[in-house]
């Protein structure tokens, strides 16, 4: 069974960092309206071009969007209510016709504000919301997990839930929360970028439905903000899918991620081992829904669409376009490395440096290394042509 790893959803992947420029010591930039009128272009001349250390014989290059300048972002200061997470929480529970859950017995808060009561077996040793209510300063960490359904409340909205339909489906005697942990949902028949596979269809537990039309419905799930909006700019984007078996049937699971200015931000996976190599943490967007009826979510965790975004400093109207940052890149790498890229796209990063985040546009190529085989993740500041890297350990 594939190990999940919750803790680690946003967790430390510790990289080195390097500035890199070109030979004259100066980083090549362009007027963004070039970059995009040359894109198409770019990447073909890219492909075409014999690199040193980058292969570009099977790659797929992102889109390029509608935006007209680049900014550093950084995250708001995000925070919940002990009344908003309880109203979020009923809330869920009537659409999912589940709002009888005795609230007093099964809401239970897991932030440090109070002590666990380790005598007692997991939920029930995380205090009970209404022994301390209403004496609480966030409702950041409010939680219900039984075997009928499963809530986790982060900063800014839901981080986590289920609705115990893929547990029922299987008839398993199991806390709710394995949904979204994706424990139910291992044995993947199919995998592979949503606009690649938008056509194919697979028979869910209501009927069959092509994965195109279910990403629209997720989509559209997260972005109406029925539980809690979207913050100020931001929308949702689907890239990429995994098809599982559900017993007789089969489920989706989508991994989300957050889009700002047209730009989406980096996206990653739950479950790796990542090699670090210096000072600077990636925080990638982790989150996966998983589907098994009518295009409806049952279960999703990770990061939440409700997070402020704050935009700082000046705006650019120029940017390293990609065959600048592809040579840097290319001139950066050990002179005994060969990567096969996979994937490029332009994303929005954030990274902690000294303990402050911010959210960087990069140029980011993932690939894997021809001499070992590893899974490698590097990213081309956009507007320093600064490089950060990882890789993934098999």
């Amino acid at each position: 069974m594939k190990k999940i790893i919750i803790v680690l959803l946003l967790a430390c992947m510790v990289l080195s960092t390097c500035s890199c420029k070109k030979k004259n010591n100066e980083v090549h930039k362009q007027e963004i309206s070039r970059c995009k009128a040359e894109y198409q272009s770019d990447v073909q001349k890219i492909k075409e071009t014999e690199y040193e250390k980058l292969v570009f014989d099977q790659t797929k290059f992102g889109k390029f969007g509608e935006f007209s300048s680049i900014k550093i972002l950084k995250h708001g200061e995000n925070t919940i209510s002990a009344d908003e997470s309880i109203e979020i929480i009923k809330k869920w529970l009537t659409s999912i016709g589940k709002d009888d859950i005795d609230l007093e017995i099964e809401l239970r808060d897991s932030s440090p504000q109070y002590e666990r009561n380790e005598t007692e077996e997991y939920p029930y040793d995380y205090v009970a919301v209404y022994d301390k209510y209403p004496v609480f300063s966030s409702g950041h960490g409010f939680f219900i997990n039984t075997n009928d359904c499963y809530i986790q409340m982060g900063l800014s909205g839901i981080y986590s839930v289920s609705d115990g339909s893929i547990t029922e489906y299987l008839k398993l005697d199991s806390l709710a929360a394995m949904d979204a942990m994706g424990v139910n949902s291992c044995d993947v028949v199919e995998n592979g970028y949503v606009d690649d596979l938008s056509e194919q269809s697979y028979e869910l537990t209501t009927g069959e439905i092509s994965i195109g039309e279910c990403s629209d419905m997720v989509k559209n799930y997260f972005e109406s903000g029925e539980f809690y909006p979207c913050a100020e700019g931001i929308t949702v984007d689907i890239p990429y899918i995994r098809v599982f078996k559900l017993a007789d049937k089969y489920g989706y699971d989508f991994n989300i991620r957050r889009v700002y200015n047209d730009i989406p931000f980096a996206y990653a996976d739950t479950g790796n081992t990542y090699k670090c190599y210096g000072d600077y943490v990636i925080n990638e967007d982790i989150k996966h829904a998983y589907v098994i009826k009518d295009g409806k979510v049952a279960a999703f965790i990770g990061t939440c669409e409700g997070d402020s975004i704050i935009e700082i400093g000046e705006e650019q109207t120029t940017m390293v376009d990609i065959c600048s940052a592809t040579e840097m890149l290319d001139d950066f790498l050990a002179d005994n490395l060969k990567v096969n890229v996979t994937s490029v796209e332009l994303v929005y990063c954030p990274i902690t440096e000294q303990e402050e985040e911010l959210i960087y546009p990069c140029w980011r190529y993932s690939g894997v290394s021809m001499n070992d085989n590893q899974q490698m993740t590097f990213y081309v500041n956009a507007m320093d042509g600064q490089i950060y890297y990882y890789s993934i350990i098999n």
